[in-house]
């Protein structure tokens, strides 16, 4: 793979990631908690499968937020789970510029992210609208996603 030398206008800024293990919720509790974080702002959520003391199967929760949100997520998870503590780490960042633009298909609008790298730049499909044309078209999501990128890519020919 070719790297190029050329330096990258990535802006600099402060992240958290908050943690917590879980090792007495259901796969529905658990599924509520992710909704409720990412309706509160959460910019991610996941989960891993993890072992605590005494061999128990459990949760790790990590919530990656800005550094404003450290207090109101950990709040939702104090209240969604049965948590006692969650940790926090906050972290330096790069981040490439980015936009959103649209793409049309039949008449619709279709949403693509639009990330610049230096003098380079990629688009990607926003997940919500190429759900919307696979299940519009009948197609499945790779058809779905080639028809709205490829769109894209012939508007700006």
């Amino acid at each position: 793979m070719k790297y190029s030398k050329q330096v990258v206008e990535a802006t600099r800024d402060e992240i958290a990631v908050l943690e917590t293990n879980i090792d007495d919720a259901t796969g529905e509790e658990l599924g509520y908690v992710m909704e409720r974080l990412f309706e509160e702002g959460a910019r991610d959520v996941w989960y891993q499968s993890i072992f605590m003391k005494k061999n128990r199967p459990a949760y790790q929760l990590s919530v990656l937020c800005s550094v404003e949100d450290i207090e109101r997520l950990s709040a939702v998870i104090f209240r969604e789970t049965t948590s006692i503590g969650v940790r926090h780490v906050r972290m330096g960042r790069m981040v490439l510029p980015r936009s959103f633009e649209n793409a049309e298909v039949d008449g619709e609008a279709y949403s693509l992210k639009v990330v610049q790298n230096g003098e380079e730049s990629y688009a990607y499909p926003e997940y919500e609208d190429v759900v919307r044309y696979a299940r519009s078209h009948d197609v499945s999501f790779r058809e779905a996603y080639d028809a709205v990128h490829l769109a894209f890519l012939q508007q700006k020919q």
